[in-house]
């Protein structure tokens, strides 16, 4: 009971002088229209996943790329096979953006 009435104290004001809170929509702010591009410039078909392998070095570079739509993996134990990966899952589907 006693934590009860302790909520009650602690949900009344601590001062009887209101103030005017200012927000977004009280303000005048100016607007512009903004154009929507429908083509984006970071297609989701091209979001991928790199994990990093815990023995990797900046020297020896190894791991997993993942594409994130297709679900296609890629090892690579280098830094030139990571972008050969990227390359390869982006040549075999040229067409989708």
């Amino acid at each position: 009971m006693a934590l009860t009435q302790r909520r009650r104290i602690s949900d009344v004001p601590l001062t009887t002088r209101r103030t005017r809170t200012h927000t977004l929509a009280s303000t005048s702010l100016p607007t512009a229209e903004m154009p929507f591009n429908t083509d984006s410039k970071y297609p989701t078909r091209r979001a991928y996943v790199v994990k990093v392998r815990g023995d990797a070095k900046p020297d020896a570079l190894a791991g997993r790329l993942e594409n994130l739509v297709t679900g296609r993996q890629h090892e690579f134990a280098s830094g030139r096979e990571l972008l050969e990966s990227i390359a390869s899952d982006l040549e075999a589907n040229p067409h989708q953006r």
